[in-house]
């Protein structure tokens, strides 16, 4: 049981889960959209779930291949593992999860799509976690840099949707005149 190591459950400096469950809520009422290269939907923390994942696409094989099916798997175990006294289980296990690959096999590379495709199916208030990040200055920058993601992104928060995206990973300064001329001139998504 590794639940007593995730403090980032708690307040300052964590993000306070805890006033949530105070409340009486786990995410019930809510679908949690998660757009990510891959899942392993059979790892002991996520198996009882009850993922779904997109219609029409499969995660390409070559993604498990490259180990980028971890990363899905460990972000989806910090927002949705149940209660059960092993691994791990914080933040919103109540909430409905769904999966929406950034590459398939039908498609190829559709980070955009995945995002509008989560869209269409989510209702205001529901939330969507957009993990990756795109090539920004000289690092990762927010997936937002690619116009067709920010346009998807607008368009779900227009429609009430909670958009939650990576960012800091790449140590970028969002306020260089690079980041101004190429992506803080769109606007607010």
């Amino acid at each position: 049981d590794y639940s007593a190591s995730q403090t980032y459950a708690g307040p300052d400096p964590g993000i306070d889960a805890e006033a949530a469950w105070a409340l009486g809520t786990e995410g019930d009422l809510v679908t949690l959209a998660d757009v990510e290269y891959g899942w392993i939907t059979e790892h002991e923390d996520l198996v009882d779930v009850g993922i779904q994942g997109e219609s029409g696409h499969t995660v390409p094989s070559w993604v498990a291949s490259y180990g980028w099916d971890h990363h899905g798997t460990a972000v989806l175990g910090e927002t949705s593992a149940p209660h059960n006294g092993y691994g791990v289980s914080v933040l919103v296990p109540a909430a409905q999860v769904r999966v929406y690959p950034e590459y398939s096999d039908q498609a190829g590379s559709r980070r955009a799509a995945a995002v509008a495709s989560a869209a269409a199916d989510l209702s205001a208030g529901d939330v969507i976690l957009l993990e990756m990040q795109a090539s920004g200055d000289s690092g990762y920058g927010p997936a937002e840099l690619t116009a067709s993601v920010w346009t998807s992104t607008r368009t779900a928060v227009d429609a009430g949707i909670v958009v939650v995206a990576a960012a800091g990973n790449g140590s970028q300064d969002l306020d260089s005149s690079w980041y101004q001329t190429n992506y803080l001139s769109r606007g607010d998504s």
